[in-house]
C-alpha cells in the first residue's frame, strides 16, 4: 500500500506471474484460463458509484493464450 497527498504521484512496478492468474473451476482445480483480463488499480472498488464519489482508477489489458 503506498499513501499520497492530493498532489502527489509515484510510479509503480510489481510482476503478476501466471500462477497468481489461475482460477478454481467447476471441479475445483486450479487452472489458467485463456483470454483477456483487465487489472484495475485505484483507490475503491471499480464501479459506478466510486466514480461519482471521484474514485480514480487506472487499467491495463492483457491476454493470456
Amino acid at each position: 500500500r503506498v499513501h499520497l497527498s492530493a498532489s502527489e504521484s509515484q510510479e509503480l512496478s510489481f510482476e503478476i506471474a501466471a500462477d497468481d492468474l489461475k482460477l478454481v473451476d467447476e471441479n475445483g482445480e486450479n487452472k489458467l484460463i485463456k483470454g483477456e483480463y483487465e487489472l484495475v488499480v485505484g483507490n475503491a472498488s471499480p464501479g459506478q458509484r466510486s466514480e461519482t464519489l471521484g474514485a480514480v482508477f487506472s487499467s491495463a489489458l492483457f491476454k493470456i493464450q
